[in-house]
């Protein structure tokens, strides 16, 4: 019987873990979304492409830099746009802003840089 009683205590402490983190999570994707920044440029129309960055778990807008041949700006999303994939090309109209230094969203590649981004506009292209 103190077995039965161990395991269920062990199962429960195990299931409040993982609800705390998803607690945590959701609680730092809050903060990510409402951090005040300042405000890098304001754009209209630019077109892009929807990728996913693994190592920071966010949805950014990748922007070729015109008559460049490899800068790029990417810029990271709050969530993932409704009806849009990864690798869908896009139009998008918005402001993006600088991360802190304390968030860590430094490019590691030259000529790729990354901003927070607040879309006005975000749909496929034609």
């Amino acid at each position: 019987m103190k077995n039965i009683y161990l395991f269920l205590a062990v199962l429960f402490t195990l299931g409040s873990c993982g609800s705390q983190y998803n607690k945590n999570k959701n609680h730092a994707q809050s903060d990510f979304c409402t951090q005040e920044r300042e405000l890098q440029e304001q754009f209209e129309d630019r077109s892009g492409e929807l990728i996913y960055l693994e190592e920071k778990e966010k949805y950014a807008i990748r922007y070729h830099i015109p008559q460049t041949i490899d800068a790029v700006n990417n810029y990271v999303l709050c969530e993932k746009p409704d009806g849009i994939e990864v690798n869908d090309k896009l139009v998008f109209s918005g402001k993006s802003y600088l991360f802190l230094e304390a968030e860590d969203f430094n490019s590691r590649l030259g000529g790729h840089e990354m901003y927070f981004f607040k879309g006005t506009s975000i749909h496929k292209a034609d």
